[in-house]
């Protein structure tokens, strides 16, 4: 399923911790936009309460070391 950031944002207002989903791909991480510096802040905590949950952070510019030491 194809998500934006905020479609996304919206579904955890009621399932708060995504079961419905078991990988989380979030494409341009670089590009600085509210919503996906947002959504990145709750992922973070969201990993840390289900073990299962996989992130995917994609990027043809990421910087590594940024996002790997932020998660």
């Amino acid at each position: 399923m194809f998500l934006t950031e905020g479609v996304l944002l919206r579904q955890m207002q009621t399932d708060s911790l995504l079961n419905q989903y078991d990988l989380i791909v979030v494409d341009e991480v670089h590009e600085r936009h509210v919503f996906t510096d947002f959504l990145l802040g709750i992922l973070k905590c969201l990993v840390k309460q289900r073990q299962d949950l996989k992130i995917i952070l994609m990027s043809a510019t990421i910087n590594i070391d940024l996002f790997s030491n932020y998660f």
